[in-house]
Formats: C-alpha cells, sequence, structure tokens
C-alpha cells in the first residue's frame, strides 16, 4: 500500500474496498448509481462495482482531490446506506486502499 501522503498528480490510482463483514453495500440498482453521484475531484477512468466490494480506477484532477473524493464518497454513501435501510454503523471496511497503476505506452 502507498503513503497515503504522497498522491502524485501524474499517476491512476486503483482504489478499492469492501463491506464491514464482507456484507452487501448495493442492494438495490439505485445505489450502484448513487455512489457514483459525487462531487467529481477526480476522473473516474474506469469502475466495477460488485454487490459487497468496488474497484475505481482513477486520476485526481485537483490538489488533495483523491483524498477529498473518497471522504466524500465514503461518508456520503454510509449516510445514504444507512437513511434508506434503517442502519447505523460503519458501512465500509477499514479505510479504502489503493496502489498506482504504471501505464505501459
Amino acid at each position: 500500500m502507498v503513503n497515503r501522503t504522497i498522491i502524485n498528480d501524474q499517476y491512476y490510482y486503483h482504489i478499492y474496498n469492501r463491506g464491514t463483514d464482507k456484507r452487501k453495500i448495493f442492494l438495490e440498482k439505485w445505489d450502484y448509481v448513487r455512489f457514483l453521484n459525487e462531487p467529481k475531484l477526480v476522473d473516474i477512468i474506469c469502475y466495477c462495482l460488485n454487490s459487497n466490494h468496488y474497484h475505481l480506477l482513477v486520476k485526481q484532477t485537483t490538489k488533495n482531490g483523491i483524498s477529498k473524493f473518497m471522504h466524500k464518497l465514503s461518508l456520503g454513501y454510509t449516510s445514504y446506506f444507512n437513511d434508506k435501510y434503517r442502519r447505523i454503523g460503519s458501512l465500509f471496511q477499514g479505510k479504502y486502499k489503493f496502489k498506482p497503476v504504471k501505464l505501459t505506452e
């Protein structure tokens, strides 16, 4: 895992996490839509949303964009999910993880 304080604007990052206790984090079609409906502080190059985890390939477009985006995404989606499904507590298993992606030409 990469040091969270060092994000290079020139790199792409694979970001991933899953539901706490491997629980489902997407129960309906609109949950997937809501998850991707966060302020865009990053370019989302591609994504894979599974019922209990997600993968994002992103490149930040503003300083600290990944950190800010993931903070808003995690808090915003957890709040939405907990309100909708009348639950409390953490939705995700700890902090998200990420790795730089080296693109070859």
